[in-house]
């Protein structure tokens, strides 16, 4: 006899990227009970890629800071879950912390991974070493769905991340995009449901340091290609915490060489409207970080730039989306792929 569930808790309290890889679970616990509410506990940081979504019912956020071990952090985290009567968690962010909450939440139900020190926390464990990177880490997500009586196997089929912007979002990219001088893309139409890209291109060259980075100065290289080849406008993005004082300057003065053909808006888009940006772009090229996940989510021509190896591995990491519009550049040292493969990524979207 299949056990009902009425209220579940997905745990997922780290980076866009992690977040986003976390979603189809959502998905899948919707399919299989779909009168169940599905709520997330996440970052206040990441948490607007859930916006929105069908699967997910409420989203918990909690500031960075309030999710650092401590008894006034964990008490005031309790009385958050608890109160909402849970009657299982799937803790897919394993940390002392998040462990903690859930157990002394009273939650009957409790999955999480079998191989760390607070796994005793959880009365549901799942044997698996994630470090081998055996396999792709949304799949790794779904397998602890097991206890729930959802296999891989049912689930996994067509499943991939969603990220749904609502037409307030919409609305406001378009706004901003107007205001910044592009008038003609903001003006497009996406109600046909094409993509509606063809005006800029976004250059993404940081990261928040979970994965090595491509040189900046090979981005330039690859910027000063792009513009000599096609007509696009580039839009740089990132966050300033990105970068040290030194990079962040090159990048203005970069731009300020190249104005008005590239604008530089760094710092300036908050998480929201960032994704309602990167819904109109042609393409967008990227580390290995959230960004790159948004834009597959969005079904936005992608193009990564990755390493590859036992530390940091695309298996486990790369994009999941439509095949078509996700190309990867990879290496084992990120620093040896040349800018030329990389262009030619782009030059496949953009023709």
């Amino acid at each position: 006899m299949v056990r009902k569930y009425r209220n579940i808790l997905i745990v997922r309290t780290d980076a866009i990227g992690d977040l986003l890889l976390s979603e189809p679970v959502a998905q899948a616990l919707k399919a299989k009970y779909p009168e169940c509410r599905i709520t997330y506990m996440a970052s206040d940081y990441a948490a607007p890629v859930l916006q929105g979504n069908p699967s997910i019912d409420s989203v918990t956020e909690f500031a960075k800071s309030d999710l650092t071990m401590s008894t006034a952090n964990v008490k005031k985290a309790v009385g958050k879950i608890k109160a909402e009567s849970f009657d299982a968690a799937v803790v897919l962010r394993p940390t002392w912390f998040n462990a903690a909450v859930i157990y002394l939440s009273k939650i009957p139900i409790r999955v999480g991974t079998a191989y760390r020190a607070y796994s005793v926390l959880f009365n549901r464990r799942i044997v698996e070493h994630r470090s081998k990177n055996l396999r792709h880490e949304m799949m790794y997500n779904l397998s602890m769905l097991k206890p729930l009586e959802i296999s891989v196997n049912e689930c996994c089929v067509d499943l991939m991340p969603k990220i749904y912007l609502s037409e307030q979002q919409s609305e406001k990219a378009a706004n901003y995009l107007n205001q910044i001088g592009l008038i003609d893309i903001a003006n497009q139409n996406l109600s046909s449901g094409k993509h509606a890209g063809g005006g800029f291109i976004i250059i993404h060259p940081g990261g928040r340091g979970s994965a090595p980075r491509w040189q900046l100065t090979k981005f330039f290289e690859l910027t000063e290609l792009l513009l000599e080849r096609f007509r696009h406008r580039i839009l740089f993005t990132g966050v300033y915490s990105e970068f040290d004082g030194g990079e962040a300057v090159k990048i203005k003065n970069f731009a300020a060489k190249w104005q008005p053909r590239i604008i530089n808006l760094i710092g300036k888009l908050d998480l929201s409207l960032f994704m309602g940006v990167v819904s109109r772009s042609a393409t967008v090229v990227s580390n290995s970080t959230g960004t790159a996940h948004i834009a597959a989510a969005l079904g936005v021509p992608m193009v990564g730039i990755y390493p590859d190896n036992p530390t940091f591995s695309l298996r486990r990491w790369k994009p999941v989306g439509k095949e078509e519009k996700i190309k990867i550049a990879s290496d084992e040292n990120i620093e040896e792929i040349p800018v030329g493969e990389v262009f030619e990524n782009c030059v496949k979207f953009l023709n």
